[in-house]
């Protein structure tokens, strides 16, 4: 989607919010200029305003003083509540002060809404001016929101000569923003009449702004008709805007007539929206004709999301019906996602109901899908009881392990410690994933706490893999706390593992301090892993100052098989 097209979004969403700050403004001209009397003419021969009094030069001058004050405020609310509170009193007293002062101001966010203030009050008395002052001062994209604010009051006050104003505006994005707003407060009152006004302009991207305006406001009362008329007259991004608007409201309304539109799109992330909304709402009280509706779309990803959509609603309605669906599925991957999915839904409600249903489903496959379903929807809200469920598993199961990791993902997150502590429980050749799985997680929030569990595990092995973990995850965090304990351990392998990984995260953090680290190192096989971590991470950086770091390397085997691999890359 291009540029002007976000913009127009942008504008959209807060178009209610913008035209309420012109309206204040407007009314404040209103105010000034009806105590006026007969308005001046300026020298270009346009009306002015004459003042409710004269502002002197010293006042002015005071004024801008002002202003400039609080733009230099840092809270950006404050800052622009404060602008446009100041502006818009300048601008109810002394009119032509105001403008003067916006057309100095820094070009800054303010610079927009001082715009719509000035000009729009100005527009108030004399519509041509200010559009001539527009094509002078809005010149910023953000700044043709002005268009919008002041062509939905002209279309309001006299459409005729909002439609012949429509010159005034700059081609492109300033014209579309005043078509739009144009065509707009017309179709509140005559679509038909608009629909046609927008259908004959020649200007192919004037007519589709002029049809997607139009087709909005009729998407309001009657959207079935928008989407039909928007798939006749529109393409591209404006046409898929109003469908997705008008098969909303159309899906709310009568889900059945949306359901007829959703093969005519074009597969895509419009059409598998819509059909993911058609398909919930017809499940809501035929779940089995929107499975049978679903069957009539292209097969794969919008059948798949829209089955479980269907499931997530018909599971909340009548769980037992969803259940024996799910179960009378072809045997294929197919039936094992729909079984994942209905599980964790029903698992997140109560898991104890999803059991019996999830061992006697018809394969392997939708079975061990559905088990992991219920371990990961469980584990949000009940990770320990969840953990040692899965456990329970045979040991042979294929999704034993899985689902006890992913509970544990959860438990660690809310109670490191306890999860630490259960550990120990799985077996030998179960406990290295689980690590993997506790420790980085304890670790990120109190990695004293986790080193000294880690430490303390009995077998040497899984010990040295819980303490590696550890120490990456601290270095990830505070890597010159991890360097310092890591330097203050006995010279073991198992040092040399963690003094690598420690170096590998510095360096991409603060190479300067990790090289620094690596070269006070004492010689001998912690300082050889380090060094051979730096050579790697040079290669890509520094090739020839990579070959240098190697060759210091005291270890035979190592340095000769990194220089292999440097010397490999070169060539």
């Amino acid at each position: 989607m291009g540029s002007a097209p976000r913009r127009w979004i942008i504008l959209a969403a807060g178009a209610a919010t913008l035209l309420a700050i012109v309206a204040l403004c407007w009314l404040g001209a209103s105010r000034a200029a009806g105590s006026a009397g007969a308005r001046p003419r300026a020298a270009d021969g346009s009306r002015t305003f004459a003042a409710r009094r004269e502002f002197s030069a010293a006042q002015r001058k005071a004024c801008g003083i002002e202003l400039d004050e609080v733009l230099r405020e840092r809270d950006p609310a404050r800052r622009s509540a404060g602008f446009g509170r100041l502006l818009r009193a300048w601008f109810d007293q002394d009119p032509e002060g105001a403008l003067s002062y916006l057309r100095g101001m820094p070009r800054q966010p303010e610079y927009t809404a001082g715009l719509l203030i000035v000009l729009g009050g100005i527009a108030r008395i004399d519509p041509e001016r200010a559009l001539h002052l527009a094509q002078e001062m809005a010149t910023r994209p953000d700044d043709w929101i002005l268009y919008n604010a002041l062509f939905n009051q002209l279309a309001q006050a006299d459409r005729g000569r909002a439609i012949r104003d429509l010159a005034l505006a700059p081609a492109g994005e300033p014209r579309d923003n005043a078509i739009r707003a144009l065509v707009e407060k017309w179709a509140e009152a005559d679509s038909s009449a608009a629909l046609a006004w927008a259908g004959g302009q020649s200007v192919a991207e004037e007519r589709a702004a002029a049809l997607e305006a139009a087709l909005s406001i009729l998407s309001r009362a009657n959207p079935g008709r928008s989407v039909e008329l928007a798939l006749q007259l529109l393409d591209g991004a404006a046409r898929d805007r109003v469908l997705a608007d008008g098969l909303r409201r159309l899906t709310a309304d009568d889900p059945w007539s949306a359901s007829r539109f959703v093969g005519q799109l074009e597969a895509g992330p419009l059409q598998t929206s819509a059909a993911l909304d058609v398909a919930r709402a017809l499940a809501a009280n035929q779940p089995e004709a929107a499975l049978a509706w679903l069957q009539t779309l292209p097969a794969g990803d919008v059948q798949r999301l829209g089955l479980r959509n269907v499931l997530d609603v018909w599971g909340a309605k009548d769980p037992a019906a969803a259940e024996r669906y799910v179960s009378a599925l072809p045997p294929d991957a197919d039936q094992a996602a729909a079984a994942a999915h209905l599980a964790g839904t029903l698992a997140a409600a109560d898991p104890g109901l999803v059991f019996d249903w999830a061992a006697h489903l018809p394969t392997d496959a939708a079975r061990n899908a559905a088990f992991l379903a219920i371990a990961s929807s469980w584990a949000r809200t009940n990770p320990e009881a969840a953990a040692k469920w899965a456990a329970s598993f045979p040991g042979q199961s294929p999704v034993r392990m899985q689902a006890i990791q992913g509970a544990l993902s959860y438990w660690a997150l809310t109670d490191a410690p306890a999860a630490a502590g259960f550990v120990p429980s799985l077996g030998e050749a179960e406990q290295p994933q689980a690590i993997t799985t506790v420790a980085p997680a304890w670790a990120q929030s109190d990695p004293a706490a986790a080193l000294a569990w880690a430490r303390a595990l009995a077998n040497e092995d899984i010990r040295d893999i819980a303490v590696d973990a550890v120490v990456t995850r601290w270095a990830d965090n505070q890597p010159g706390e991890a360097a310092a304990w890591v330097q203050a351990q006995p010279e073991t392998p198992a040092r040399v593992d963690q003094a690598r990984a420690v170096a590998g995260r510095w360096l991409e953090t603060d190479s300067r301090s990790a090289l620094e680290w690596v070269g006070k190192l004492p010689p001998g096989n912690t300082r050889d892993g380090a060094l051979d971590i730096v050579a790697d991470w040079l290669a890509r950086r520094d090739p020839a100052r990579a070959l240098s770091v190697a060759a210091s390397i005291q270890s035979p085997a190592l340095r000769d098989a990194r220089l292999e691999q440097l010397n490999s890359a070169s060539r």
